[in-house]
């Protein structure tokens, strides 16, 4: 008896373990709203326009009241900018550097408003916000009253706005680059448009027998390359062993995923097709790689203005580089961004257009996957 009625108090306090832990586990995370939001003590309004003259020059300098979260939590400030006031897309426009006031430049503000998509020398309205958040996930972030302001933004330089790795080797010195030197200009290189370790970019590699290694900024010493020997082409290591071209003399559309240490490579012979080009939808009319301008080119290729066309790799339609989501008529002489179907940044199957008949020149940059760009001119 003694034993039965043991185990029966044994399993009530068992249980009521059980349940008092299972209590605990759910408590839900205490979350502190801020008690009044940061406020912008002297807002910029107005119409300002970035130039090649004042890009170094400071815009505006941001003074705040901090938010109050009704007791003392170490919070971190940022600016926000938008075209609208859902704030979708955003972009950072800096931190607040001494938690009362930050001065931003006309260079941080294009850089900003490129992030968003937005066009040179074209006005816009924008949309600022301050956001007040701490290191503490339990604590939900603060914001400021919305400001807004004009502003017309300059031709950013795209290549300053992505992170990017070397692709040195043993090809490059044939494709208008210097063997195996990881600097800039010296090197071609794999941007990452979302500036998240992801690369992707094409490389033209001008040898029979391609040799290469990623680096980062820093050159070697953050070398890595394939983990075997023959290659895998899939995983990366440190430093590892030199990667080895499948194909000879041709372009290679590469992803690289530095953190996962995984990467891809594939064959990429672009050219242009469509009903507006000399031979339709027959064949394709390929593009050469210039080793100075560093650009797919066609000296001259007469275009048809009743017809549209798009560009692909390796005469087939895996890999398309078109308009975002639709079609795009271009203007003579005057940069367009374009994409890569494979990035998954295109919707549809849109195409270009030109206005006026006649023979261009095209030249098609794709050398930094944040702003693949093409430009026709007409002849």
């Amino acid at each position: 008896m003694k034993k039965y009625l043991f185990s029966i108090v044994l399993v009530i306090l068992t249980l009521a373990v059980v349940s008092s832990c299972k209590e605990r586990d759910e408590d839900p995370k205490i979350s502190l709203d801020a008690m009044s939001s940061a406020k912008f003590v002297n807002p910029p309004s107005g119409l300002f326009k970035v130039t090649a003259d004042n890009l170094p020059n400071p815009f505006h300098t941001f003074i705040i009241d901090r938010a109050n979260y009704g007791t003392p939590i170490e919070l971190k400030y940022q600016l926000e900018i938008s075209t609208n006031n859902t704030f979708n897309p955003i972009s950072n426009l800096g931190e607040i550097a001494t938690a009362t006031h930050n001065e931003v430049t006309y260079l941080q503000l294009n850089n900003a408003l490129a992030n968003l998509g937005l066009s040179a020398n074209t006005e816009y309205v924008v949309y600022v916000r301050m956001k007040a958040y701490s290191s503490n996930s339990t604590i939900n972030p603060a914001y400021s009253e919305t400001i807004t302001f004009n502003v017309i933004p300059y031709e950013p330089n795209y290549d300053a706005l992505f992170a990017k790795l070397y692709v040195p080797g043993g090809y490059a010195g044939a494709s208008g680059y210097q063997d195996w030197t990881p600097e800039e200009g010296k090197s071609p290189t794999l941007y990452s448009a979302g500036n998240d370790n992801k690369y992707n970019g094409f490389v033209w590699m001008n040898s029979a027998t391609p040799e290469f290694k990623f680096t980062e900024v820093g050159g070697w010493g953050t070398d890595k390359g394939d983990i075997s020997n023959p290659n895998t082409y899939t995983t990366l290591a440190k430093p590892g062993n030199n990667i080895k071209g499948q194909f000879a003399n041709t372009t290679y559309f590469i992803k690289v995923d530095w953190i996962a240490n995984t990467y891809s490579m594939q064959k990429a012979e672009l050219g242009i097709i469509g009903d507006a080009t000399p031979t339709g939808y027959a064949s394709d009319t390929n593009l050469t790689f210039n080793t100075t301008t560093r650009k797919f080119e066609i000296a001259s290729i007469a275009l048809t203005s009743t017809g549209v066309f798009k560009f692909r790799a390796n005469d087939d339609w895996v890999m398309k580089i078109q308009p975002k989501n639709a079609d795009v008529t271009l203007e003579s002489g005057k940069k367009a961004q374009v994409f890569n179907s494979v990035e998954n940044t295109v919707s549809g199957d849109p195409n270009f257009k030109v206005a006026v008949s006649g023979n261009y020149k095209i030249e098609l940059d794709l050398h930094n996957s944040g702003f693949y760009n093409l430009t026709v001119t007409k002849l």
